[in-house]
This record gives structure tokens, C-alpha cells and sequence, in this order.
């Protein structure tokens, strides 16, 4: 069934079918006209920028920062004042390292548009693999304390690392809020 059901989507998506004959054949298969109608909603017009490339400026702040605060220290001969950089030098060192672990990471990207002009963008790494990882471990705790019984069955966790297999700049998760005052996409590539 499910294998049917994404052919459907599949031949929508080519252009191969109308929207209208896909919803006639999900409702043969049980499926609902509401999977239809979001399936064929096209995107709104995003400017996803190059991710692959955004690794690069905790990578460069972090070493900047650590070379500074290193030679701070290696130069400096009085001890207190070396302790003092100690800190400095540890944060670059895991900037960079978390510029590392982003390069091949997701991004969830968050633009907001304000009606008095202002513009909000604000990039940052979705580590999918470690919030799955997290859900693990909340999972128990999520489920006891939940009084919906349709939301016990769900295995979040699994559902996160199988969207972190379908994502690419190509083919982002788009959610689109469009409120009376301001205008706000998030999208994760």
C-alpha cells in the first residue's frame, strides 16, 4: 500500500497526473484528500544559501580565536595571565572542532520578515544524528508522562534519522508561517 501510495506522489510530482486524479487514487488506497492537497502545494520561493560552504566560519573563528589566545600564552611569562587565556584557547579549539562536525551536517535555516522591513536570518547546524540519539533517551520519559495514545506508538527518534536521510539542499523541509504581522520560513536542508 504504502509502496502505491508513494508511486501516486511520484507521478504527481512528475507531472504525470493531475492533482485531482492522484487524490481519486489515494482515496481507492484509504489515504486521505489532505495528503494530496499538501503533496501537490508547491514551495514557496526560498534563497537557500550554499550550506556546504557555512562550516567554514566557526572552522576560522575558532582557530583565529585559539592561535591568538595560544600565543598569548606561549609569549606571556607571567602565569596568571597565561591561566587567564586558558579559556579563550579551549573555546576556539571547540569552535573549530564544531566547524569540523558541521561541515557534513544538516542546517536549519530561519528567515523572518517583519511588515516595518526588518529582515531575521539566522543559520545554524541540525545535528539529526544526535537529536535522534537524544529522543532515545527521552523516549521513555516522553512516553510516561503522555496521555495521548496515538502519540505512544510513535517512534520519534527513528522518524528524525529517516528525515535526515531524505534531506539535501535540493529537497529541504519548508515550513511556512504567514501571520498578520510578519512572515517567517524555516527550512532544513
Amino acid at each position: 500500500m504504502k509502496d502505491k501510495r508513494m508511486h501516486v506522489l511520484d507521478r504527481l510530482n512528475a507531472g504525470e497526473i493531475s492533482a485531482e486524479e492522484a487524490e481519486k487514487l489515494l482515496a481507492e488506497e484509504g489515504n486521505t484528500a489532505a495528503a494530496v492537497s499538501s503533496a501537490a502545494s508547491p514551495a514557496p520561493d526560498i534563497d537557500i544559501p550554499e550550506s556546504r560552504q557555512l562550516w567554514l566560519f566557526p572552522f576560522v573563528t575558532g582557530l583565529a580565536i585559539s592561535g591568538l589566545s595560544g600565543r598569548g600564552m606561549a609569549t606571556n611569562r607571567n602565569l596568571v595571565a597565561s591561566i587567564m587565556l586558558l579559556p579563550f584557547f579551549l573555546l576556539g579549539t571547540l569552535l573549530a572542532f564544531l566547524g569540523i562536525a558541521s561541515r557534513s551536517s544538516h542546517w536549519i535555516h530561519v528567515r523572518v520578515k517583519e511588515k516595518n522591513g526588518t529582515n531575521i536570518r539566522i543559520s545554524l547546524p541540525f545535528p539529526i544524528e544526535f537529536a535522534g540519539w537524544i529522543l532515545d533517551r527521552l523516549e521513555p520519559i516522553i512516553q510516561e508522562h503522555s496521555s495521548d495514545t496515538s502519540f505512544k506508538s510513535l517512534n520519534i527518534a527513528q522518524m528524525i534519522r529517516e528525515m535526515g536521510d531524505e534531506l539535501s539542499p535540493e529537497n529541504p523541509i519548508v515550513v511556512a508561517v504567514d501571520d498578520d504581522d510578519d512572515d517567517v520560513l524555516v527550512y532544513i536542508t
